[in-house]
């Protein structure tokens, strides 16, 4: 049984006692020196670990936590080495409908299951998650292996979830008929009854959409050369995420039935605003002209994020740029932590699937794996080496550290030494990208947490919707600019065409620092004694309005 971690002892290694490997993410390393500048966020994350613990438990709707369970020490006759416990030869018994109302439960009649026969079960949706289990009064040791009707190919298997019986949270990839194999252990026949349960214990929650803006940090070079990537890199990216965090990756179907058994459909998708934070129409790409070509951590969390960041309650902010570190492939913030560095920063050519990126991190893998992070996942190794902490899953396996390249299946470690072994095609390890393919049930569930709880705001934004802000308030937009904008609190305001308009800024919080009526083409306006901080100008004229960030940094 995977081990089960205290809340009390959840936060004794965020990022403080961490073992370094490979630092390929670096979302461990940004959470321990977040916490050291702002402690408060221990305070934070320990408050969202709750919520999210409680909420999969007593939600009625969440995806409620599966334990996982490796199969028995000294399973024999060389399966293992196989992608399905037991192969596609046995008799039919007979034909029963799927459930179709939660908590509704089906067996066959009578409900005697021989070792070496199938139950097929018609009518199964995709999306849907179905309990099967031999959990129950049994004559023998039993093995569940589920195919395709007819053997079209295995979808998953388990052996010994609840003592000697049987169980798998099955979310099938496509609607249709299943073949539900009964075998002894080591996949023996006989002539003795099984009971079998098939009940229906999820329903999928409409997608959730998420608007995404990609800022873009260069160095001055012509768009689609080296760190100034292109739309069609970054639409590439988006394309992946949308594959990985709906299940309609192509390499699921390659995935061994161990694991892509517990795979499931997290249910988001992905787009690139189509409004930004004001309302006006923009592509989701903004380009960040930098005053230096790498980028140290610091740096990006000081500099870059501050002074480019869009709402973090509305947006899910993406960094493309290239690191100071030359083995860092990005990294992410967990829910909980500093609102003006919010999001996730990838490396520019380990960013999409087109264009400039290179091998073996092409395949946009590495955003999928951060921005799991940024949904408040955790290495699925639970970064550190010793089997006592895990990522907070039941139905992923221990893991003694992270995966590299693409081992082959089975791998077992110390912390998994039975079949299956290591689940190191979940994104959540380091494998590389052509190796990675699921997330897992109880990660799903964990991702609704956080989108039902500390990333709320998410689920009211209309930043994928097409804009409506009126075009003269675009064209005002248009003629104006400010310099410089970060400042010291005095900066130059210039209004192309406009000779009156009234101004005024707003601190985040909402309050007016500042209010004038302007008839000049050129401005310049002081807010000096004001503290250092994201302020809002806004300039309104007869017929048009507009908001500008500005930034104090002093």
């Amino acid at each position: 049984m995977k081990k089960l971690i205290q809340l009390t002892l959840i936060f004794t290694h965020l990022g403080l006692t961490v073992i370094a490997q490979n630092q390929q993410c670096g979302t461990m390393e940004n959470l321990e020196e977040m916490q050291k500048k702002h402690p408060e966020v221990i305070q934070n994350m320990q408050a969202i670990e709750h919520f999210t613990q409680e909420w999969i438990k007593n939600n009625p709707n969440s995806k409620k936590q599966i334990p996982y369970q490796p199969l028995e020490p000294n399973y024999k006759s060389g399966k293992p080495n196989s992608k399905s416990l037991c192969g596609y030869d046995n008799t039919y018994f007979t034909t029963i409908a799927a459930p179709t109302t939660i908590g509704q439960v089906v067996s066959p009649s009578p409900n005697c299951t021989y070792g070496g026969e199938y139950v097929r079960v018609t009518g199964m949706v995709a999306g849907r998650v179905y309990r099967v289990s031999t959990i129950g009064v049994n004559n023998f040791d039993t093995q569940i292996t589920i195919w395709i009707a007819n053997g079209g190919y295995s979808c998953a298997h388990n052996d010994d979830w609840g003592g000697a019986q049987s169980e798998i949270y099955f979310n099938p990839l496509s609607n249709g008929s299943y073949d539900i194999l009964i075998d002894e252990y080591n996949c023996i026949s006989n002539s003795l009854c099984a009971s079998l349960q098939i009940e229906l214990v999820y329903t999928p929650r409409p997608v959730i959409t998420i608007p995404v803006v990609v800022h873009v940090v260069h160095y001055g070079e012509p768009i689609g050369t080296g760190r100034n990537i292109s739309a069609a890199q970054i639409q590439s990216q988006i394309d992946v995420l949308n594959e990985d965090y709906r299940r309609l990756n192509s390499d699921i179907y390659t995935t061994p039935s161990a694991f892509r058994g517990t795979s499931d459909d997290p249910l988001i998708e992905f787009c690139l605003a189509q409004q930004d934070e004001y309302g006006y129409p923009t592509t989701g790409i903004v380009r960040w002209l930098g005053s230096q070509p790498t980028w140290s951590n610091a740096d990006i969390e000081s500099i870059v994020k501050p002074n480019s960041i869009w709402d973090r309650d509305s947006y899910l902010n993406i960094w493309t740029l290239e690191f100071t570190s030359t083995t860092l492939l990005g990294y992410a913030q967990f829910p909980g932590g500093t609102a003006n560095t919010d999001g996730v920063v990838i490396r520019y050519n380990a960013f999409g699937t087109t264009g400039n990126v290179n091998p073996p991190f092409n395949l946009g893998r590495t955003s999928t794996h951060e921005v799991g992070h940024w949904l408040n996942l955790r290495h699925i190794w639970g970064d550190e080496n010793a089997c006592a902490q895990d990522d907070f899953v039941d139905d992923t396996p221990m893991q003694t550290v992270s995966s590299s390249g693409c081992p082959s299946f089975p791998t077992t470690d110390a912390c998994s030494p039975n079949y299956p072994g290591i689940m190191f095609l979940n994104y959540m390890d380091y494998s590389d990208d052509n190796c990675l393919s699921v997330f897992t049930y109880g990660q799903a569930g964990r991702m609704d947490a956080a989108l039902f709880g500390p990333r709320v705001g998410l689920l009211s934004s209309v930043g994928c919707d097409p804009s409506t802000v009126n075009i003269d308030n675009i064209e005002l937009s248009k003629r104006v600019s400010i310099y410089p904008n970060p400042s010291l609190g005095a900066f130059t305001m210039e209004l192309q065409g406009v000779q009156q308009a009234n101004i005024s800024i707003l601190n985040i919080l909402g309050r007016k620092v500042f209010e004038s009526q302007i008839e000049s083409q050129r401005t310049t306006i002081d807010i000096s004694e004001q503290p250092n901080g994201i302020y809002f100008l806004i300039i309104t004229t007869n017929n048009s309005s507009t908001t500008k960030k500005i930034i104090i940094e002093k």
